[in-house]
């Protein structure tokens, strides 16, 4: 069981409530794109033809994206961490509010590592949509992409 305090000034309140069926599988889910495991680490909890959706990213599906990531933590951003903030969820979705960290150490990018290496913090959130088979079908990304490439010196 889950048990959500609602602070009311001089008067906090408990409400009861269940965990979500589909926490488990978003948090691995989200641990395994901001590591870079690539779709093989992803698509055992998203549905084949799952959608990624973000402005500032020109790409339209998870696999693309999982691989995007991966491309990007094991090349430009070998050094990168994340910190959430918050997760919160429903029936069928669950939100992360996090911050990425990173330094511009490795190979590639759209221009080369400066020595010292510059580094990032940009905050970012993802809410993952899941089909009633606890399979995502969609990943939802706000990311400030001017603040990330602005402190790594990269074109915007």
């Amino acid at each position: 069981k889950f048990y959500l305090v609602h602070t009311v000034p001089n008067k906090p309140q408990i409400f009861n409530c269940n965990m979500s069926a589909f926490l488990d599988s978003a948090n691995q889910l989200f641990e395994n794109c901001e590591t870079g495991k690539g779709w093989e680490g992803c698509k055992d909890f998203c549905t084949e033809d799952a959608t990624f959706e973000c402005t500032q990213i020109p790409i339209k599906d998870m696999n693309n994206y999982a691989e995007w990531m991966k491309g990007l933590l094991s090349g430009p951003i070998s050094e990168s961490s994340y910190e959430v903030l918050s997760c919160t969820y429903n029936e069928t979705q669950v939100t992360y509010v996090a911050i990425f960290k990173g330094t511009h150490s490795g190979e590639g990018g759209p221009i080369p590592a400066s020595d010292p290496p510059k580094k990032m913090e940009c905050p970012y959130s993802y809410t993952f949509t899941f089909n009633e088979d606890g399979k995502v079908i969609n990943l939802y990304k706000v990311f400030d992409k001017l603040t990330g490439f602005t402190q790594l010196g990269w074109p915007y």
